[in-house]
């Protein structure tokens, strides 16, 4: 299956993470939370000036540096 989601673009960033049914992706700013059965943005975690690079998940902790190197970003997914 190949499928495009619309109103994401994700350049520079290029952080893509799965975790929970969710397709969690980064972009200029922020992290784009991505239903996979229905290739829609279904939430948005905003930070703005942010570019992200790279996402990790961990127990119930979302984890996202930034483009530049110099801050990581925690989030908590039970608080979404």
């Amino acid at each position: 299956m190949v499928a495009t989601v619309k109103g994401l673009g994700t350049s520079p960033a290029v952080g893509v993470v799965v975790g929970d049914g969710v397709v969690y992706v980064a972009y200029k700013g922020g992290v784009a939370l991505v239903d996979p059965e229905r290739a829609e943005v279904t939430d948005r975690i905003e930070i703005r000036g942010t570019a992200f690079y790279d996402l990790k998940i961990l127990d119930d902790m979302l984890w996202a540096s930034d483009a530049a190197g110099t801050t990581l970003y925690g989030f908590d997914l039970t608080r979404r």
